[in-house]
């Protein structure tokens, strides 16, 4: 049984790698009950079994299964540790990727930071283990806008996996990824370009490039090529991500919703506004069902069509749009995430020009001092603050 077990694990696990998602689905439903069929309940192999189906369900994006699988075994970790410290590992990488998708940033961030220290514990620093643990926490201080302290455990990150694997493995592959991704976000478009094209180059020289990475970086080029007004380039892109995502996961997955939802804002940034908030409405409605409607894809959609709305010149119809759009973002990401912050001037813009002045100038001055804190007194979008709040006060 054990063999059989083992075997059908391992096979799941090759499909994984390989993106064949219903195949590793029905290879670790097999290990999962040989393991219920030689384990008595509660032995940890049993649990390790479930922590395998719950793999799967996290590359389907399959949130509820995810938590169903997770949950026994991150309930036996609070008692004791695994012999097989190893896959104590995966447990706790997939109960961080739970909460970073289900969960407050603020909840992540903690138990992101007890990960790290124990992943530094028990592996020490060159082991891929604890550079895993280390993403994960980079990961979530690029949500919590936390980028100084991003950039700086992300630069070590990056030297030390380059020092002790190669420039191209996939680990660092992953980590100079992350670093692109926070150049743009510190106001630095042209260096993470540079950094990306150099991932995408490293990683199409590979015989069988990660599927996954790839797919992050196509999908982060296409949002730099939109920052540097580059728009062919940028809506290029966007479409060979939303096609690359299709084929692994499904036309039905949050990863083809969250790029279609950049192909939307592209779109609005192109003047192209009644596709824009077609498309955004499509990934809003799909989903605020599959995710709910404080999940960030869905808020990040209903701020785009209320964008679009107020781009069509409907700014009393996009004022009720953008309220709710905001309240979602800052449920899902906290109320000084960068997101919640463009929200919250998009609103008070609306506001102006549905002529709600008063309440217009009154969310732009709560807002202008958390911009400068969060961006930085030359960043572009704290400027925008600035010059809307000039306008408003003003007059009338």
């Amino acid at each position: 049984t054990q063999l059989r077990m083992a075997d059908a694990q391992l096979q799941g696990s090759v499909a994984l790698i390989h993106g064949e998602l219903a195949s590793a689905e029905q290879h670790t439903a097999v290990g999962a009950e040989l393991a219920r069929v030689r384990f008595p309940a509660g032995h940890w192999k049993r649990l390790d079994a479930d922590v395998r189906q719950a793999e799967v369900a996290l590359a389907r994006r399959d949130l509820d299964r995810l938590r169903q699988w997770l949950t026994p075994a991150i309930t036996d970790l609070q008692r004791r540790h695994w012999p097989d410290p190893l896959r104590e590992a995966q447990a706790r990488n997939l109960w961080l990727s739970l909460l970073r998708e289900t969960g407050s940033t603020a909840e992540a961030e903690v138990y992101a930071r007890h990960y790290v220290d124990w992943a530094d514990r028990q592996f020490g620093a060159r082991h891929s283990s604890t550079l895993t643990a280390h993403q994960g926490l980079n990961l979530v201080l690029l949500l919590a806008d936390q980028l100084p302290e991003a950039r700086q455990r992300l630069s070590a990150d990056v030297q030390l996996a380059s020092d002790w694997l190669g420039p191209s493995h996939a680990t660092t592959l992953g980590l100079r990824l992350q670093l692109a991704t926070l150049m743009a976000r510190q106001g630095e478009p042209g260096s993470a370009l540079v950094a990306l094209e150099s991932v995408r180059t490293d990683l199409l020289t590979q015989a069988e490039p990660d599927p996954e990475i790839l797919l992050v970086t196509l999908g982060n080029l296409a949002s730099r090529y939109k920052d540097m007004g580059q728009w062919a380039a940028a809506e290029a892109s966007y479409a060979q991500v939303i096609e690359q995502a299709t084929q692994i996961y499904g036309a039905t997955h949050p990863r083809v919703w969250l790029n279609q939802a950049n192909m939307a804002e592209l779109l609005l940034q192109r003047g192209r506004s009644s596709a824009a908030m077609a498309l955004a409405s499509q990934v809003e409605a799909q989903a605020q069902d599959a995710l709910g409607p404080t999940h960030r894809i869905t808020a990040f959609a209903t701020f785009l069509r209320g964008r679009a709305l107020l781009q069509l010149g409907e700014a009393g119809t996009a004022l009720p749009v953008l309220t709710q759009a905001r309240q979602r973002l800052q449920a899902a990401l906290g109320a000084e995430a960068g997101l919640s912050l463009r929200a919250s001037w998009f609103l008070a813009l609306a506001m102006k020009q549905a002529g709600q002045h008063d309440a217009a100038r009154d969310l732009i001055n709560e807002g202008l001092p958390i911009s400068l804190r969060v961006h930085g007194a030359s960043h572009p979008e704290h400027l925008d603050w600035q010059r809307l709040a000039t306008e408003l006060n003003a007059g009338p």
